[in-house]
């Protein structure tokens, strides 16, 4: 995306022979960021504020806290922190950032991302392990006795 940006700012310079060429490109290169940075913010605050900051403070006090919490706090917790459209809004977010040009962390993000897949597949496996597993050990339960 960045070379995207880079070769549309040279092909002003290189058209424009007025002498403002440059000022364009640099008008270009601004309003592109600008823009990027401005629609990261938005998607993170309209549709997954959980999404924001690195996230990786969220997760230590999260995994330092659920110890404590009752059960089904914790999971609604880990739920609202780790869920599917946070995770796809904090690559998008963070894809734009770059884009952008911003100063962005890779630690933080990227626990944050991987915590959220990690959630997701347990999940999925723990949801198979209920609806496809649990029946046949109901029957062959019922059988047996």
């Amino acid at each position: 995306m960045t070379d995207w940006k880079l070769s549309i700012a040279d092909e002003i310079v290189a058209n424009n022979h007025t002498g403002k060429g440059v000022a364009l490109a640099a008008f270009f290169m601004g309003s592109m960021g600008l823009i990027a940075a401005a629609l990261s913010a938005c998607m993170v605050v309209f549709i997954a504020p959980p999404a924001e900051a690195s996230g990786l403070p969220q997760l230590i006090v999260y995994m330092a806290e659920a110890e404590l919490m009752e059960e089904r706090k914790a999971l609604e917790l880990g739920n609202r922190l780790l869920e599917f459209r946070v995770v796809l809004v904090k690559i998008f977010a963070l894809t734009l950032a770059c884009f952008s040009g911003l100063a962005i962390g890779r630690e933080g993000p990227a626990v944050h991302i991987g915590a959220g897949f990690g959630w997701i597949v347990a999940k999925c496996v723990i949801r198979y392990i209920l609806n496809a597993l649990l029946p046949i050990a109901r029957a062959h339960r019922s059988h047996s006795l």
